[in-house]
């Protein structure tokens, strides 16, 4: 479908983007975010990742267990950093060590902060793009989603495949926030047009949602979906010439 058919696009200001390298100290003493307020991490794959913190990482037995289930060893390495350094970052928030914080998948294989209780709502959505990782925590319910370019030998127009790769990030990221099966700066207000019947499968109850696009390397697009608007991103693993759409 045309983007036109699916949704309307408006700017929306004050949003803060906010760049920290991944080894920052001033951050090590981030505290849960706040429901206007999202955390985002990047980072490669590779157990650098988890180790950059001052404690080591922790495996669970059901995660090592998981990971050996895995179609390729490549996978496997990615779901078990992501969870290491998932637990280092808790760990830091939640003042414990790694090994005491317990975490499960939803419905949609997203992590889950079983124990310690967190004193206040806590969504983790982490999203995968070749080598890299992305994870999100916030105050509130959102969606998260990346996309790659399509390999398509008879399409020509980088342009267009560029477009229809954030217009994917975009919808998809949408279909995470209403709980679809559609998982894989500047805020825009994303307002779905004539296409009730998505949001009743999805159970959707609003027809609107805010839409952030963050940076990525190359031709990896991301877009972050939430009810209510953010007003400040933390963005762990960018540099400081990374900036919003």
């Amino acid at each position: 479908m045309a983007q036109s058919d699916i949704y309307a696009v408006h700017h929306t200001p004050d949003l803060r983007f906010i760049p920290w390298k991944f080894d920052d100290t001033e951050f090590r003493h981030q505290c849960l975010p706040t429901p206007n307020e999202l955390t985002l991490w990047r980072f490669r794959a590779e157990w650098g990742s988890a180790t950059r913190a001052s404690f080591p990482f922790h495996i669970s037995r059901d995660e090592q267990n998981r990971a050996a289930r895995s179609p390729s060893s490549a996978i496997a390495k990615r779901y078990l950093v992501s969870r290491a350094v998932l637990r280092n970052i808790l760990s830091v928030m939640l003042d414990c060590p790694p090994a005491q914080i317990a975490l499960d998948d939803d419905a949609h294989a997203q992590p889950q902060l079983i124990a310690p209780a967190p004193h206040q709502k806590l969504c983790i959505r982490m999203a995968y793009a070749g080598i890299w990782v992305l994870l999100g925590m916030s105050g509130q319910d959102f969606g998260m989603s990346v996309a790659l370019p399509g390999v398509r030998p008879t399409d020509s127009d980088n342009e267009s495949m560029q477009s229809r790769t954030r217009e994917q990030s975009r919808r998809d990221s949408m279909m995470s926030l209403t709980g679809a099966d559609a998982f894989t700066s500047s805020a825009i207000d994303f307002k779905l047009m004539g296409n009730t019947a998505l949001l009743a499968e999805a159970g959707c109850d609003a027809s609107r949602a805010h839409i952030v696009e963050v940076p990525m390397p190359g031709q990896i697009c991301a877009a972050i979906a939430t009810h209510e608007p953010l007003r400040a991103i933390d963005a762990v693993g960018w540099r400081s010439y990374e900036q919003i759409l």
